[in-house]
């Protein structure tokens, strides 16, 4: 089960949970905040808000999983890797006055051991660069970045992605829209976040272009959930494979480790 971590109030609107200190590799994960009508908006435009609430809870909760299980695997004899959740508030009134410690993904952090990292203003690249910029601050050597769109990340591809870490400075897991789900860096590189055209079906290639192709390392090809015919066809590959339904997270529930 995931370990409930002290949480440490910064200041009246922030709060942080007690790191690794001196983590090699940090694993981050992208994260909104949960709120109807705030979270997967396409696929609300699909459906509705309240269905891509719950959509979005169940992605989120499988990627601090998994996040939270490899740091676990690569920590067994010392260690190396902690684990951000780097939260966005930047569209939720609700978390006005309030303790980002009392959040939803402030509650996801604690459960996980997590460090809870408010995500500043500007636009995403701008929020990824400087999430990148804070794990090198804390030292880390290796990092990668991961949203909560893509259920088919599997932990075979963080471990890679840190491994391959080791051989090239860049590693990208590409989508099947022509974007990524996961970006690992060993180095901070703004040439890759700035003036970037983001949700366009050349981001993927345009980030290539700008690393210099000998510098990638990519990953196998994943499919995120954007629209409603995505989580379908996720929902589908699961029961076909068999697999058990995805299941979501509320506030007050442990993180059961899944």
């Amino acid at each position: 089960p995931f370990m409930k971590a002290k949480i440490q109030a910064s200041h009246k609107h922030d709060a942080t949970v007690d790191h690794i200190g001196g983590a090699r590799e940090e694993i981050i994960v992208f994260a909104r905040e949960p709120e109807a009508g705030r979270v997967k908006t396409r696929l609300a435009g699909d459906s509705d808000a309240r269905f891509a609430l719950s959509v979005y809870r169940r992605l989120l909760a499988r990627s601090l999983r998994l996040a939270h299980r490899v740091r676990r695997s690569r920590n067994v004899r010392e260690a190396v890797c902690g684990l951000t959740v780097a939260a966005d508030f930047s569209a939720s009134p609700a978390t006005a006055g309030s303790s980002l410690a009392d959040t939803e993904l402030g509650q996801f952090s604690a459960y996980a051991g997590a460090t809870l990292w408010r995500q500043p203003s500007g636009d995403l690249g701008e929020r990824m660069q400087a999430a990148f910029a804070a794990s090198f601050a804390r030292g880390a050597q290796r990092v990668i970045l991961l949203g909560c769109d893509c259920p088919t990340l599997r932990h075979r591809d963080l471990h890679a992605a840190l491994t391959a870490l080791d051989e090239r400075p860049v590693v990208l897991a590409p989508t099947a829209d022509g974007g990524y789900c996961l970006i690992g860096l060993r180095a901070p590189a703004p040439q890759l976040f700035n003036d970037m055209r983001w949700s366009q079906p050349d981001v993927f290639a345009t980030t290539v272009a700008r690393a210099g192709a000998a510098q990638v390392c990519e990953l196998t090809m994943q499919r995120d959930v954007d629209h409603l015919a995505d989580w379908q066809h996720w929902c589908a590959a699961r029961e076909a494979a068999g697999l058990p339904e995805a299941r979501t997270w509320y506030p007050g529930q442990p993180c059961v480790d899944a």
